[in-house]
């Protein structure tokens, strides 16, 4: 789960809408849309204002426990970090950009490898 898409469920879960929260932030709307999409990179100031808006901490949105711990894919057998410091909140921003990337060229690969198989079957 990405960052905007941790945002759009606790704001769905608050009840706001997108207009709602892009109003409270003082953003258009366009702009609040594309940080959920992830087509947007999410300042650490920006992310303080958007987890002010929904009542939640930032460690809620970007994966952190109670105990500043972040979990890699979920797994809690694989602590990544121990501290929820700004830096290392920025850090994790990147990381969850990168993850998503990353899945985005896994799909890629696996579709281009389908167009060679195809190709191969028919040569």
């Amino acid at each position: 789960m990405t960052i905007g898409d941790k945002i759009r469920t606790f704001r769905t879960m608050k009840g706001l809408s997108q207009e709602n929260v892009s109003e409270l932030l003082g953003i258009s709307l366009t702009s609040f849309s594309k940080i959920e999409r992830g087509e947007t990179d999410i300042s650490y100031t920006r992310l303080e204002q958007i987890a002010n808006v929904l009542q939640i901490r930032v460690s809620d949105i970007v994966g952190l426990n109670e105990n500043g711990f972040y979990y890699v894919n979920g797994n809690h057998n694989s602590p990544f970090i121990n501290n929820s410091s700004r830096d290392n909140i920025e850090l994790l921003i990147e990381l969850e950009k990168l993850r998503s990337e990353n899945t985005g060229l896994k799909t890629e690969t696996e579709n281009l490898n389908e167009i060679i198989n195809l190709l191969k079957k028919d040569g």
